[in-house]
């Protein structure tokens, strides 16, 4: 089979055509050697080179391979051949057809790619041919085929972070890429051996049939150019009120000013400008890229006596400084266009790209250097003027070149909550008209109906490409955002990130680029939106993971087993146009899902009352259960089967099926709330006719409303709660909601409405139970008395349901870090794993208070394992999310987000948004706030104490401001958590404080 899959193609395998080595290559008159690379390929599956005849020189229709673009080639200009070519007015770009008959090998392309396209079909027939062993007459000999061929998607890149070997540029080309987009360091100081390397990169990508291009990132660029011309970064602009006596010098408060003239340093007095020697001199300090050394000799002023500035008066002093490590140029400052013209010279006349990616996806900081300020712009106009500036250099440098971007500041913000005023989508009006903007997507925003839908539907609304971008891996994740932006219009692309084109996934997501035909997995092709997994090529244990955490979530949520089994009939119904639902893939997983299903149907009905017939099912279901469940032994299957009919026992999930699952109990969450698995450490106590099993959660986990397990015989449950776990108290609980019928169950709470009791007795007495409201303790016991001597008790799970992320902030009298009294609520607590559909391991909570003038976040982290806890950084600023730490992020009123980290040993980092709809952090702005931390025997605590100047503003009361916490772990488990999580759970997302 050929891969990339042609858009048409008709083989005739009983005839052949004998690949004699005499016949030519009738190529284009004026063709030199240098011109003839792009047939590499077919003299390497050839095994030798044929000899090249201009066409003008070749008797039209004798046996030859005819190879050439339409309009070039005049052999397809004769009549008898006309039939070969493709009508260039009528086909897209990189269009070919390939024929081979009695006549020869014609192969004619729309232009030169459709051509080198063609050529590697041809060479992977051909190899095909002699794998085959196929010959005439002991010549070696091909099929006869017809291949009508075309790109679905207009773009189809790979990015690459590094110089790509000559085999992986045949292999990209080999899978009809036409991109190759190169990030390197390299590309900001070309010349030498760096030069040569690159220009033997970009020819043979050139040679292959594909486009390189560098990229040229101008709001992150590496150390080296900054060093070349430090006064061109973006700095932070700042104010400093300093008293000047006498004649002594004062300090200003930074190091590292950015100071030229068109960027001087102001300074007033009582609102009137001062002059530079007439009223005040400087001494000049030291500014050295990356601008980290606290140890510069720092910048000075002081008054000139007889000046305009009174002895003892306060002084406003305003610059621009760079915070360590900046690394964004400032698009305002002349020393940008000096720079960037000299970088971009060196590259675009070293490699002589036709296009250049610019990068802006990733942005350090912007409008924020006095350069910027001065011009009264909003982020989005600035933002734009970047791009600007790095297109208009381009194209003075060289008229024919294209820029791209990353479309990321442009887009709608994955979370609703992203403020538009503080966004950049304003800049997209204001962006080059011939820019090609290519939107760039995290792997967990590709789910359906998830941000990559929103996207793609607001591109096409915008009439702009839907040209996407992601990581290579996940494949599932790739592959699903193929699906939508193939789907979305003509003229579509990809930018595979990080691409190996020998990787097997990676093989599938390029050629599908090609041919939205090339190869249809299953999985990634429409069950993964189904069953809401990122599957590639699942093995069955997979599947029924897959299987079982749909289950799961869609029964907490309080969906009958049946109306799932029909929605998921009504999916496949709805599928069969595009999947053959009878492939195996599809019945396996129509038939895992049917067993499952039932099983739960039929364990509702046992536990309703109606053991008789669920068990004679539930035998029925069993005789074909080996049938689809491969991890069954037959053995173990047949013990099961005897134990229903002999001790008309129903066997648990976790016998059955291997993995434990939430039974059904028609339950519904109201709207808005969410079930989560909450895990703990649980300890099992056995006793003479009693087991019991103690969970403990570290922490206050949010609210427990399910309790599952499998007991047997049990002719008594009741469920205990503690603070401190010594002293328990009875939890009442609802009668068993398995008697709905009998008892109808709540619309609108949570749990059963029939009457709460301190235990559950005699057919009652089953799982799972339900506390009559939600139970918000550290520890919980479960107590289950048996009919005999043996207890059994085991798979004990709790769950906990999760609001929308809403707190309130109590004021309290002023106090500090060291000396707080925290309210005893509000807290924040039931912390959700970022990757996972759960409560974190390991339990966060976080207190809020406020007084006049602050606002104090108490944090407690708990630790299931506090000796492997890892945090060893102590320097402010450095990335604490790396290790074990405490995240709170606050967006006030319409300011800008900040962002305050703090870890066990008291170490601080801070950031504010560069902007509201991409989640990108200036890490040089710098806050006053203080922070403690203290390791405990079970974790550690931290208190911070945030001013409302530093957050920009004071709240009112009843004022609502945005806020969200996350718990950084990262030791011999690694974890992060968040408080506040978006619905869809991916994207930027924040709950909501009210002050009080």
């Amino acid at each position: 089979e050929l891969f990339p899959a042609p858009q048409s193609a008709y083989m005739h395998e009983k005839k052949l055509f004998a690949i004699e080595s005499i016949l030519p290559v009738v190529a284009a008159d004026g063709l030199e050697d240098r011109d003839m690379t792009f047939l590499e390929p077919l003299y390497n599956a050839l095994g030798y080179e044929p000899t090249m005849t201009p066409a003008s020189h070749f008797k039209a229709g004798a046996r030859a391979f005819y190879i050439g673009v339409v309009t070039e080639n005049v052999a397809f200009q004769h009549r008898s051949l006309r039939r070969y070519a493709p009508d260039p007015a009528d086909a897209r770009p990189e269009t070919y057809h390939l024929t081979i008959d009695k006549n020869g090998i014609f192969l004619a392309g729309v232009d030169e790619a459709g051509v080198i396209r063609g050529v590697y079909t041809l060479a992977q027939i051909i190899r095909g041919a002699k794998d085959a062993g196929l010959n005439a007459r002991g010549v070696p000999a091909v099929p006869h085929v017809e291949i009508r061929d075309y790109p679905d998607m207009a773009l189809r890149a790979a990015y690459l972070r590094a110089p790509a070997t000559s085999v992986l540029i045949q292999a990209f080309a080999a899978l009809k890429c036409n991109m190759l987009i190169f990030e390197h360091d390299d590309f900001y100081d070309l010349r030498g051996e760096s030069l040569e390397l690159w220009r033997r990169v970009f020819d043979e990508t050139r040679e292959a049939g594909m486009t390189p291009a560098p990229v040229f990132q101008a709001l992150r660029v590496p150390d080296a150019v900054v060093r070349k011309n430090p006064r061109a970064v973006e700095g932070r602009s700042r104010i400093d009120r300093l008293t000047l006596h006498g004649d002594d010098w004062a300090a200003f408060s930074r190091r590292h000013l950015i100071a030229t003239a068109e960027n001087p340093i102001r300074v007033a007095v009582d609102g009137q400008p001062m002059r530079f020697r007439r009223d005040y001199l400087l001494s000049e300090g030291g500014f050295e890229p990356p601008f980290s050394n606290p140890h510069v000799h720092p910048w000075m002023i002081r008054r000139v006596p007889g000046g305009a500035i009174p002895d003892g008066a306060t002084a406003t002093v305003t610059y621009s400084y760079a915070p360590p490590f900046s690394n964004a140029l400032c698009p305002h400052a002349s020393e940008t266009r000096v720079l960037v013209g000299q970088a971009l010279t060196q590259l675009l006349d070293g490699l002589n790209p036709s296009y250049i990616h610019g990068g802006f996806g990733d942005i350090t900081r912007l409008n924020q250097d006095l350069r910027c300020r001065d011009k009264s712009n909003t982020h989005a106009e600035t933002f734009a003027a970047a791009v600007k500036l790095l297109h208009t250099i381009a194209r003075e440098i060289n008229s024919d070149i294209h820029v791209m971007m990353w479309a990321d500041a442009l887009l709608p913000p994955p979370s609703a909550q992203g403020r538009e005023a503080g966004g950049l989508h304003e800049a997209i009006q204001r962006m080059p008209s011939d820019a090609l903007a290519i939107a760039r997507f995290d792997a967990n925003l590709c789910n359906t109906g998830g941000h990559a839908d929103t996207v793609v539907q607001w591109l096409v609304n915008m009439n702009l490409p839907v040209y996407v971008s992601v990581e290579a891996e996940p494949p599932a994740a790739a592959y699903g955002l193929l699906r939508r932006a193939q789907a979305a219009a003509v003229g579509t692309g990809m930018a595979l990130m990080d691409a190996n084109p020998l990787d097997p996934a990676t093989r599938i997501l390029l050629a599908k680029m090609w041919s939205a035909d090339s190869q249809r997995l299953f999985w990634p092709e429409g069950l993964n939106d189904f069953f809401e997994s990122a599957l590639w090529s699942p093995g069955f244990s997979e599947i029924k993971d897959a299987q079982t955490r749909f289950l799961e979530r869609r029964i907490l949520a309080g969906e009958h087993p049946k109306a799932l089994r029909d929605q998921f009939e009504r999916f496949r119904d709805e599928r069969r146009g595009a999947l053959s639902m009878d492939a195996p893939e599809a019945r396996l997983a129509a038939a895992l899902f049917e067993q499952l299903t039932r099983y739960l149907e039929l364990e509702y009905e046992f536990a309703r009352g109606n053991e008789r017939d669920a068990l004679r099912g539930l035998e029925r279901l069993l005789r074909k259960w080996g049938d689809v469940d491969a991890e069954m032994e037959q053995d173990r299957l047949e013990r099961i089967l005897g134990t229903v009919r002999h001790q008309k026992l129903f066997p648990p999930a976790s016998i059955l099926i291997g993995r434990p699952l939430a039974y059904y109990r028609p339950v519904a969450l109201p709207a808005g709330i969410w079930a989560y698995h909450a895990p703990a450490q649980i300890t099992f106590v056995d006793e003479k006719g009693a087991a019991q099993a103690e969970l403990d959660f570290l922490a206050d986990c949010g609210g427990i409303f399910r309790i599952d397990f499998e007991t047997v015989n049990a002719s008594k449950v009741a469920l205990f709660s503690s603070d401190d776990g010594a002293r328990f108290t009875p939890v009442p609980v609802a009668q068993n909601v398995a008697y709905a019928d009998r008892r109808k169950s709540s619309g609108g709470s949570i749990g059963p409405a029939n009457s709460a009791q301190t235990a559950l007795e005699g057919d009652d007495a089953r799982a799972p139970l339900f506390p009559a409201k939600p139970v918000r303790s550290r520890y919980l016991r479960v107590l289950v008395e048996a009919k005999g001597e043996q207890a059994v008790l085991r798979d004990v799970r709790a769950f906990a349901v999760k609001s929308a992320p809403r707190t309130t902030v109590p004021m309290i009298a002023g106090t500090s870090p060291d000396r707080m009294e925290w309210p005893q609520s509000p807290r924040i607590s039931g912390f959700l794993d970022a990757a996972e559909a759960r409560l974190a391991v390991a339990p966060t909570e976080v207190r809020l208070a406020r007084d006049s003038g602050h606002l104090f976040i108490g944090v407690m982290a708990q630790e299931p394992m506090p000796h492997a806890m890892g945090a060893s950084i102590t320097a402010r600023d450095m990335p604490l999310w790396e290790e074990e730490s405490v995240e709170v992020r606050i967006r006030p009123g319409n300011r800008p987000a900040r962002r305050f980290l703090v870890n066990p040993l008291g170490a601080q980092h801070d950031g504010m948004a560069v902007a509201d709809n991409i989640n990108q952090w200036d890490a040089g702005w710098d806050g006053e706030w203080q922070a403690r931390a203290e390791k405990t025997s079970t974790g550690w605590t931290a208190t911070l104490m945030i001013p409302y100047t530093t957050l920009g503003m004071a709240p009112e009361p009843g004022d609502q401001w945005h806020i969200n916490c996350m718990r950084h772990r990262n030791n011999v488990e690694k974890e992060t958590s968040l408080w506040a999580v978006a619905p869809d759970r991916v994207g930027l997302h924040y709950g909501t404080m009210v002050f009080e």
